[in-house]
């Protein structure tokens, strides 16, 4: 019976110190387990925390920005677009006024250059529009025209030259004639010795 007890005894002492065994295993690993759940909520603290500040960071970057004041390549571009404004004007300004101006110089060239819708074509006969002329015939028989565009390629002009000329060299004639015979026309007298020096010389 002192045996049985015994062993009894022991194996109670056995278990007992297995469950301490257990209890005190099962603490040790509880507790590392606590830690690292610890570390990790730590961990995901400063992650939002590097978070917000960055964010907080980019804002005052930009009201920064926006509040800042204006730099000199700022000011430079701000010129530069109002000298480009003012140029644009001016030239707008000044393409108006040019327009103006042709249309006033068109308006009163027109005015005064109204002839009126042609009433006889250019190829109408001269002697059956001056039928009634006979002193206008001969001269345009003189000056070989015979339509009224031919007719308008010569200025007044031209034509006066050209029917004169005749006129001229017949009267050089008379005069050389009459000085060869020692005569002259009315205040022609210095014409006809002029004229009989150069003939004597000759």
């Amino acid at each position: 019976m002192k045996k049985k007890t015994a062993r009894k005894r022991g194996q109670q002492a056995t278990k007992k110190k297995k469950s301490q065994t257990t209890g005190t295993r099962k603490k040790v690993s509880q507790k590392p387990k606590i830690r690292k759940t610890a570390k990790k909520k730590t961990v995901k603290k400063k992650i939002a925390k590097k978070k917000t500040t960055k964010k907080k960071t980019a804002r005052n970057k930009t009201a920064a920005r926006t509040n800042a004041p204006r730099t000199k390549t700022t000011l430079k571009k701000s010129t530069k677009k109002k000298a480009t404004g003012k140029k644009s004007a001016k030239r707008k300004s000044s393409a108006r006024v040019k327009t103006t101006a042709v249309m006033k110089k068109g308006r009163r060239g027109s005015k005064a250059s109204k002839l009126g819708r042609a009433k006889v074509t250019g190829n109408e006969k001269l002697f059956l529009l001056f039928k009634d002329d006979y002193h206008a015939r001969q001269i345009f028989d003189f000056l070989r025209v015979q339509t009224v565009r031919e007719l308008e390629h010569l200025t007044a002009e031209e034509i006066v030259e050209r029917l004169s000329a005749p006129i001229r060299h017949t009267v050089t004639r008379i005069r050389c004639k009459l000085a060869i015979v020692n005569r002259h026309l009315q205040d022609d007298r210095e014409f006809a010795i002029q004229f009989q020096q150069r003939d004597g010389k000759s």
